[in-house]
């Protein structure tokens, strides 16, 4: 029983002056400056890779092609599909849906392969 109370007092006695060296470090902490992984990628414009497979009226590119905003009336919507195939990447989309006015709308991202 000694000699558990003995360990616990010196565990007890490390945890603190572990505690006490750690906290007295004055630098603030900053986070490690490492290359993005979508960087490590070639970026393509959407206007060269990419075809508009219906609702073209609903499709414009923005950004001399780097970015495209597809609409959707109340008739149809639009889409675009790669002309090539890619094996690896990244997609990202911002979606924007009008409030109140979104129940029916399908919101659809295929990929195959």
């Amino acid at each position: 029983m000694a000699l558990l109370q003995q360990k616990l007092s010196f565990s007890c006695l490390l945890i603190l002056c572990l505690a006490t060296v750690v906290s007295s470090h004055s630098r603030p902490y900053t986070t490690p400056s490492v290359t993005r992984l979508t960087d490590s990628f070639p970026r393509v414009q959407v206007d060269s890779a990419f075809s508009k497979t219906f609702g073209a009226k609903n499709i414009q590119f923005l950004s001399n092609g780097s970015t495209a905003t597809l609409a959707l009336d109340k008739i149809t919507g639009s889409g675009l599909v790669s002309q090539s195939r890619y094996s690896y990447g990244f997609f990202s989309a911002a979606i924007k849906l009008p409030s109140g006015l979104s129940p029916g709308v399908v919101v659809a991202f295929y990929s195959l392969f």
